[in-house]
């Protein structure tokens, strides 16, 4: 599911809901204690009763001595699904030179209701080669890529300068302290992950959500906040783990751990009970909170 249609979703919940909203007011700083937020415009805005926090790992607002820089990262793009396509439409498929090359492609739905069904596609590369990629020629690179895998040939004509991929770093943070006084962190401002088990969208859904239960459930808020750690924080932390342990496998500079990963891992990955657990790992099953919770 594309980002900007969960964005709709909430934009029109907001309005229905009558939420005041300002998109023209960037935040400078944060006090938990008020709370209150200021603008960089300098105004500020006081008498809140919480402060939710939603900036992702890379705001001025989430300290950076929390978290790292992971190596790699990828050049993304987001295409109309093509005609004739020999790609799977229900699965990521990718293909790998060891750990240090893999491209991918995988459906990502719908823009809007009536738009064209879309695909992204992705290219693994070092953050450190990011600026000699864009020095380097165009059609140098599509070679390098169409050999790694021949299908993705029929993409190739989307790009025809390098501002047509994005680059994305990989950033692996966690907040120490995810509440604070009134100010409360979710999605990446809380827990940031390479993308390997594809959960970045579904953690931060899964945090609003608790965050919702456990105010609906109790007009305390300190109550309500620690609550909402408490359905979360075990299910942050096992996946900030596993996504950790399982990066450098896919992304990564190792010649052991992809001889591992083909020759080990991908075998004992087709016997059972393995199919099951590795489908509950990467649609977030595993570990995942409770559907309702009782805070009396």
């Amino acid at each position: 599911m594309q980002r900007g249609l969960i964005i709709e979703a909430l934009l029109k919940a907001e309005l229905a809901a009558g939420t005041e909203l300002d998109l023209a007011a960037p935040i400078a700083d944060a006090d938990p204690a008020a709370p209150s937020i200021t603008l960089e415009s300098g105004a500020r805005m006081t008498d809140l009763d919480l402060v939710v926090y939603a900036h992702g790992a890379r705001s001025s607002l989430t300290p950076s001595e929390t978290g790292v820089d992971l190596p790699y990262g990828a050049l993304w793009a987001t295409l109309p699904w093509p005609k004739d396509s020999a790609f799977d439409a229900t699965a990521l498929e990718q293909r790998y030179r060891a750990a240090h090359q893999m491209t991918g492609v995988m459906p990502s739905g719908r823009l809007s209701q009536e738009g064209p069904e879309t695909l992204t596609y992705f290219w693994s590369i070092r953050g450190d080669q990011e600026a000699a990629w864009r020095a380097s020629p165009l059609e140098a690179w599509k070679r390098d890529a169409i050999a790694l895998w021949p299908e993705t040939e029929q993409l190739m004509a989307h790009f025809q300068t390098h501002e047509d991929l994005t680059f994305a770093r990989y950033r692996h943070h966690t907040a120490r302290q995810p509440v604070v006084g009134k100010l409360v962190r979710i999605g990446d401002a809380w827990h940031a992950a390479s993308p390997q088990l594809g959960q970045g969208a579904n953690m931060a859904l899964l945090d609003a959500w608790a965050l919702a239960e456990a105010m609906r459930a109790t007009a305390d808020l300190p109550a309500a906040l620690q609550h909402y750690l408490r359905l979360r924080r075990s299910h942050v932390r096992l996946y900030q783990i596993m996504t950790w342990l399982f990066t450098p496998v896919y992304q990564g500079d190792s010649r052991i751990l992809p001889w591992l990963r083909d020759w080990l891992a991908a075998p004992l990955s087709k016997i059972w009970p393995a199919p099951p657990l590795l489908a509950a790992m990467v649609s977030g099953s595993i570990g995942a909170p409770l559907k309702r919770l009782d805070l009396r």
